[in-house]
């Protein structure tokens, strides 16, 4: 763990324990199968980033409420759901290290969790009272539902532009992320340019957060990661590393069957030949 990452938990440790417990008391299931379900993935060892993005955007305002901690399960909670469903969408196998909740309740009740996570958040929502809260979470949900439909209609594009991509996170990923930011500052009634502020760092840090993601599918392990690696270009996700190294590498896509071979000519990050089972088109093409 590097000395940020370190110094960062140990000034936060108090909001996190208090997050982990709202997590906990404000799921408000009548069904245990629910809770297990729900459970599974929700404690399995998530960072909790956003929901203390929301907390620490509300302190930096002057929040001086107590409803903090259980208005920021709001996107741990909107994030999980995303999570149950990505993983029946991508036909995953692990997620943080362990079986994914569809291999073990079935999609439909997986689905079906999801959804009541989406619904638990806008109940949580609405109990600030503010509906620029309630419209914002509305917001936030509509874009990354379309974001990953975008996503998937976009698998095995190999002209997607940068510009695409980024549209593709920016509702999938770093709407959320921007969505726990300004709700910190609605929560404490800041200043509009506060809220501003706030707005525009969410989005910026969304969009390098899920970049730093793509990368490591390419870079890193599936121990390190918690999930099998590799899985973006197995399925035709074109992400930035693959974007990137089409428009500014020489290369020769050379495809059969479900086979595809990367060779890269010139100024390659990644290793010069990798080798994927997806189908992008039944013939082969240079490009």
């Amino acid at each position: 763990m590097s000395q940020l990452k370190q110094t960062i938990l140990e000034t936060a440790a108090k909001d996190l324990a208090e997050i982990e417990t709202a997590l906990k008391n404000n799921l408000n299931t009548y069904l245990d199968l629910v809770s297990k379900a729900a459970g599974h993935i929700l404690f399995s060892g998530g960072k909790r980033f956003r929901p203390l993005l929301m907390v620490l955007s509300a302190r930096i305002c002057e929040y001086s409420g107590t409803y903090d901690k259980t208005f920021s399960v709001i996107f741990e909670y909107l994030h999980t759901a995303t999570l149950l469903h990505d993983d029946i969408v991508d036909e995953a196998t692990l997620r943080r290290g362990k079986p994914v909740a569809n291999s073990i309740w079935g999609s439909a009740i997986a689905v079906l969790v999801g959804d009541f996570l989406l619904a638990r958040s806008l109940s949580i929502a609405a109990e600030t009272n503010k509906i620029e809260v309630i419209q914002a979470i509305g917001e936030v949900t509509e874009d990354m539902a379309q974001g990953e439909i975008h996503q998937l209609l976009n698998k095995g594009s190999l002209d997607l532009t940068e510009m695409e991509y980024k549209e593709v996170i920016r509702r999938k990923t770093a709407s959320l992320i921007q969505g726990a930011c300004r709700t910190g500052a609605l929560i404490a009634g800041a200043s509009p340019e506060k809220e501003k502020a706030l707005t525009v760092f969410g989005l910026n840090l969304g969009f390098a957060f899920q970049m730093a993601d793509d990368l490591l599918d390419y870079t890193s392990d599936t121990e390190t990661l918690g999930k099998t690696i590799g899985a973006d270009l197995r399925e035709g996700k074109m992400t930035l590393p693959l974007i990137h190294t089409l428009k500014n590498a020489g290369c020769l896509i050379l495809m059969a069957g479900f086979d595809i071979q990367l060779i890269a000519l010139q100024n390659m990050w990644m290793k010069p030949r990798m080798r994927f089972p997806f189908l992008l088109h039944p013939e082969p093409r240079i490009c």
